[in-house]
């Protein structure tokens, strides 16, 4: 794959968000993990468009729910897994338009900006059929919807 922008800055993610956005970060992870846990009890099956460096994906995983993270950044993921050493995550180096790894999931996640890089409406368009194709009859799907200045005051 082409180098992807947080190729470069992979490794330095984390403490990159977390100095930036300080404890909304923290916050805003642990308010989307209670309200995933509300709507889609564990043990379910979870797929994470976006997981990047396994924010969502790793307590998840550590909650019970079988996850598969899905991002298009390999240097992404290596961090990812850096922090999962016994594996309990599925990864998956896609573009999430170009996802075709799983149809029974109980939750498809795109969260905290990802669809930002989707700007065109054509992958846009792919990517929620990838999102509906990866999940089960009766499946949820989670996304937010960035606004532009979503983040000026932090």
């Amino acid at each position: 794959m082409t180098e992807l922008p947080h190729s470069s800055w992979a490794e330095v993610y984390d403490l990159a968000y977390e100095r930036s956005f300080g404890r909304l970060y923290a916050d805003l992870s642990a308010q989307t993990i209670r309200v995933i846990m509300d709507r889609v009890p564990s043990p379910a099956k979870v797929v994470d468009f976006g997981a990047g460096t396994g924010r969502l994906s790793i307590p998840l995983s550590e909650s019970g729910y079988d996850v598969l993270a899905v991002d298009p950044c390999g240097e992404m993921l290596q961090q990812l897994r850096k922090k999962d050493p016994e594996s309990k995550v599925t990864l998956c180096e896609s573009r999430m338009q170009d996802f075709a790894g799983a149809d029974d999931c109980d939750l498809a996640l795109c969260v905290f900006t990802v669809l930002l890089y989707l700007p065109e409406t054509h992958s846009l368009d792919a990517s929620f059929e990838a999102a509906f194709r990866s999940l089960r009859a009766g499946g949820h799907l989670l996304i937010d919807i960035p606004q532009r200045g979503i983040f000026s005051s932090y």
